[in-house]
């Protein structure tokens, strides 16, 4: 399902941003 692969997407964008975010 598309919506599952977005969601997936999103949480692995989000937690990408957060590490980013925590490392600076």
């Amino acid at each position: 399902s598309p919506s599952r692969i977005g969601d997936i997407i999103k949480a692995a964008l989000v937690l990408t941003h957060f590490e980013h975010g925590y490392s600076t």
